[in-house]
């Protein structure tokens, strides 16, 4: 019965530690989804992929009072003001004007519409932005004001209060930034799902996961062997760092890792100075391993004191580790891993053919 109390013991442990990794690591795709679905119910997403059908520009400013952004409307005639949009010496858009009711509603209308800016235009079916005049519509009025012999505040005066801009409306814009959103959605609740998945059921966590993969029994049996390793030969404890007789377990704030010490084959560590305004705080480090089955352990915001526990217990016990991030210790690692590899395939094939 107190054997059985220490097991449970120890798997909770290492399932509490996966437990709160799990939890962490749901923040940021959690706020990712919230930004995203922000931005996309902020921006007139829907407006621009369906956008309101209008039958006249009367129609339409009553649709943009209404919250709408973008509207698709039949134009029954349209004069060209005589002025233009310019960009880089090239004309992108071209002001015309529409006269209902004793009510003039201005249109940009896009250069490759109106190429050859003819001065009376029938029958115009375009899907535009609707915005408020600004700048450059205002020094357009007060020169084509002149031009009519009326004066810039007569025009205004007898303008709407809204302005038909086809050349506003980005539909591609809004596809690609949709297809972003989709995207960042999708692949943040693919992480929330993983997470939440390994708060109900920490056992198949994917450090555990690992570590069956490598074990010739079951996964009850193999839990049973972790447990048993870790209360019954435990060796040291140095940071959420644990060593017992045959693993290596991280159950850090960041990660949870396992690996068995015989398999670790290359190990080092990176160190990072925290500071704020120039003032050095702290130094933290990072302690790395690869494994024999190309397992990449990371164990990382660690003390010095509490890496150098761990690097100096296992140089002094595992000797053929290599030590250090070097180009030659990697390809020395690689070449180990492969020897590996291929007299594991080596030996499956024997037992094949017995």
């Amino acid at each position: 019965m107190e054997q059985e109390k220490k097991n449970d013991y120890s798997s909770k442990k290492i399932y509490r530690a996966i437990r709160f990794v799990s939890l962490r690591n749901l923040i940021l795709p959690v706020i990712s989804v919230a930004i995203a679905l922000s931005i996309y119910y902020v921006l007139p997403f829907r407006d621009a992929f369906t956008p309101m059908k209008a039958k006249s520009s009367t129609e339409a400013i009553k649709l943009y009072n209404q919250g709408h952004k973008y509207v698709s409307l039949n134009i029954d005639k349209l004069y060209y003001t005589g002025f233009d949009i310019m960009a880089d010496g090239e004309v992108t858009g071209s002001y015309y004007y529409e006269i209902v009711d004793n009510k003039c509603t201005f249109y940009i209308l896009s250069g490759s519409l109106v190429k050859d800016k003819p001065q009376q235009l029938e029958n115009v079916s375009i899907t535009a932005k609707m915005k408020e005049p600004d700048g450059l519509l205002e020094n357009m009025i007060t020169a084509f004001s002149l031009t009519i012999g009326w004066t810039a505040e007569g025009v205004s005066s007898a303008s709407g209060t809204v302005v038909m801009d086809q050349t506003g409306y980005y539909l591609e814009r809004y596809v690609a930034g949709f297809v972003v959103i989709l995207a960042d959605i999708i692949y943040s609740m693919v992480f929330v799902t993983m997470n939440i998945i390994f708060i109900l059921m920490p056992g198949i966590h994917i450090s555990l996961l690992r570590y069956y993969a490598h074990r010739p029994f079951g996964i009850k049996k193999a839990i049973k062997e972790l447990e048993q390793d870790f209360e019954e030969r435990y060796v040291l404890n140095a940071g959420n760092m644990y060593i017992t007789e045959n693993f290596f377990f991280n159950l850090g704030k960041k990660e949870v890792n396992i690996i068995s010490l015989k398999n670790i084959v290359l190990g080092y560590e990176h160190s990072r100075l925290i500071s704020i305004f120039g003032i050095h705080l702290k130094m933290k480090h990072t302690l790395y391993f690869m494994g024999i089955h190309g397992e990449k352990i990371i164990s990382s915001e660690k003390n010095t004191q509490d890496v150098m526990v761990v690097m100096d217990y296992l140089k002094e016990n595992y000797p053929d580790i290599i030590w250090g991030h070097t180009k030659e210790n990697k390809l020395e690692a690689k070449a180990r891993i492969k020897e590996h590899n291929a007299l594991a395939h080596s030996n499956k094939h024997k037992k094949n053919i017995e």
